[in-house]
């Protein structure tokens, strides 16, 4: 299915799997229970979108605004985001394990109640960095003395 400059309301148990959506808007909708996966999604205003208990799994979002999307309890798997914002976004019980961030803006998240294990953080600005309030440079001061 290819859908091209569409609006589309709020949507519950949808099938979208294997679809492509261009130009398309999906302001302000709450998408529930719908099967996303190896969906395309490029050049559509995300804004507001209100995804749950979704299965996104092998999708593509590519050149796409998400301000103040929410995902809550959605599947995510070998999901390819590019060029695009999540700018006040809220992800809530969301697997994201596995999941490579390059490039990307994260100034000013807030992460808890997470899974961190083996997380691994290279070559990336972290000034003003806490963990449980602790400033990370003081942690890595007092590792390394």
């Amino acid at each position: 299915m290819i859908i091209h400059d569409y609006k589309i309301d709020d949507c519950k148990n949808c099938d979208f799997s294997n679809s492509k959506v261009e130009d398309s808007k999906f302001c302000a909708t709450t998408v529930t229970s719908c099967d996303m996966s190896e969906m395309t999604i490029s050049k559509s205003n995300l804004y507001s979108l209100q995804l749950e208990n979704c299965l996104i799994d092998d999708g593509s979002i590519r050149n796409a605004g998400m301000e103040r999307a929410t995902f809550d309890d959605v599947s995510m798997s070998s999901l390819t985001m590019s060029n695009g914002d999540i700018i006040r976004g809220q992800f809530d019980s969301v697997d994201l394990s596995g999941a490579k961030f390059t490039g990307c803006d994260l100034s000013g998240a807030e992460i808890s109640n997470c899974r961190l294990d083996n997380l691994s953080i290279k070559s990336s600005q972290v000034s003003g960095v806490t963990i449980d309030g602790i400033p990370l440079k003081e942690l890595l001061e007092k590792y390394y003395s």
